[in-house]
């Protein structure tokens, strides 16, 4: 089984406000599965990619160093391509 990763500092409660407010602002778009098709009733959520917000470059910035700690302490390796951004579903 594998071990759950928490880093509960990683975001403080100003900056994840930021994000929601940010995030919130945002045009959503609808998901999409393989092959960009749509069907709703498999998939029926809203995404905002967090690249594409104005402002939040430094949440990539620390998802990306996040990701690769863990990776290292949990899988012992180190992947230095992220090759898809973080998005919020809802």
């Amino acid at each position: 089984m594998i071990a759950l990763y928490s880093k509960p500092e990683a975001f403080s409660a100003g900056e994840c406000e930021r994000i929601i407010t940010a995030i919130t602002a945002a045009p959503s778009k609808d998901a999409m599965l393989v092959d960009q098709t749509k069907d709703q009733s498999v998939r029926s959520a809203k995404l905002v990619w967090v690249d594409d917000v104005d402002g939040l470059g430094w949440v990539m910035d620390r998802l990306i160093e996040i990701v690769r700690k863990s990776n290292i302490e949990q899988f012992d390796f180190d992947l230095r391509e992220f090759a898809e951004s973080p998005q919020v579903a809802s």
